[in-house]
């Protein structure tokens, strides 16, 4: 299992649970990263139950999103609160806990390897298939199978030619960190609210973290903006993109409270196989996806549930043509549910991006708030909770 993001932490604690033997290999020495998405929906919470896990440990920093607020300059266009239809409330988590606790799960079975630190450079081959990969510092692991959950950049994917079929190109997301200490009105005003704000030509997302009070705000950029200003400058232009009270308090932050912007490419894509011989991808570098809406984490998780249950069976009965017939029932099964959840994100970006870019409708839409709000709000709905719920994951009998 390369990568411990989540569907790598998520499939080696349901194969070692099952008495499969699993080496997790991870090129970070720490779990941290710069930025991960961190939202679960309905969708991943039914995942985490199947992990055994129903409730969040206390351990792991969560915080329930209270609801949803758009501003189309300065005017309130949409207001929903949370949970958006059956299930739990949209729930920010730390990541890195959580995949902490999947693994120390897992530790407990003494099928389970970890590689911290190490990182893969390549794969093995025996003949035409897959048979392990090679290590940074000289090893190399043989394995009946090669799990690539690497992310959405996959060096292994590239190595085992299987390329991506990329959506027409989108937008970056720059994130900004806003510092706890230097927000509290902001944060007071937020109301625990994830908000959308759309004005000027420009837009950003601003919500709380779900530990340390921090807030997070991703601005979306296209090609051609000006992007290499000074946090002073910044706090000016998102200042500009709304209206008071926000504006007056971003103008009176300090240039320290802002951390970032770190750029996050948008790339949206399907790997047009996921496996080869003795070789299987998971996560992001299967399927990509837009941060809108924060579908990664909860999709990662729902392909660890499929794959279990299909690796399991496969692996413990033996026989190299078990597997080989596992693997394009894994891809068969998630398909759908992603195909739906990108065309959905695309919908949403789509809606996004024609309000961000035009000034009349925006104006119009400002104007009369209250006579749009209905049906701006009835076709928002319509997609969040196709967003939240994803599609019956199903079981194979005779699974754990």
């Amino acid at each position: 299992m390369v990568g411990a993001g989540p569907s790598g932490c998520a499939t080696s604690l349901l194969l070692a649970r099952a008495g499969i033997e699993v080496t997790l290999v991870e090129a970070e020495p720490r779990l941290s990263s710069p930025f991960r998405g961190e939202a679960l929906m309905p969708s991943g919470f039914e995942a985490l139950e199947r992990l055994g896990l129903p409730c969040l440990p206390a351990a792991v920093p969560q915080r329930k999103l209270k609801g949803w607020r758009v501003l189309v300059e300065g005017h309130l266009l949409l207001e929903e609160p949370e949970p958006i239809g059956p299930g739990p409330a949209c729930t920010l988590v730390g990541q890195e806990e959580l995949l902490a606790t999947l693994l120390e799960q897992a530790s407990e079975s003494p099928c389970f390897k970890r590689r911290q630190g190490v990182r893969v450079t390549g794969l093995r081959r025996q003949g035409s298939r897959i048979g392990g990969v090679t290590l940074a510092d000289g090893d190399s692991l043989a394995a009946d199978l090669v799990v690539a959950c690497d992310g959405r950049a996959s060096m292994l994917r590239r190595q085992a030619e299987l390329p991506l079929r990329l959506a027409p190109p989108q937008h970056e997301v720059l994130w900004f960190l806003l510092a706890a200490e230097a927000v509290v009105e902001i944060r007071d005003w937020l109301g625990g609210t994830f908000l959308t704000v759309l004005g000027a030509g420009n837009g950003f997302a601003l919500f709380e973290t779900a530990a340390n009070h921090n807030l997070r705000l991703g601005w979306l950029c296209r090609p051609g903006d000006d992007l290499d200003l000074t946090p002073g400058e910044w706090l000016e232009r998102l200042a500009q993109t709304c209206e008071s009270p926000l504006s007056t308090w971003l103008r009176q932050l300090p240039t320290s409270a802002l951390q970032g912007p770190l750029r996050v490419p948008i790339q949206v894509g399907l790997a047009k196989r996921w496996h080869q011989d003795g070789f299987l991808l998971l996560g992001d570098g299967a399927h990509p996806l837009s941060p809108v809406r924060a579908q990664g984490l909860n999709m990662a998780l729902r392909d660890a549930i499929v794959a279990a249950e299909e690796l399991v069976p496969a692996l413990r009965q033996g026989g190299e043509a078990k597997l080989v017939a596992a693997l394009p029932e894994i891809e068969r099964r998630r398909q759908p549910e992603l195909r739906r959840i990108q065309a959905l994100q695309a919908a949403e970006s789509s809606s996004g991006e024609l309000l961000r870019s035009q000034g009349w409708l925006r104006q119009v839409l400002a104007a009369q708030p209250t006579l749009f709000r209905p049906l701006i709000t009835q076709i928002w709905l319509s997609r969040q909770r196709q967003l939240r719920q994803g599609l019956p994951l199903g079981s194979r009998p005779g699974v754990p």
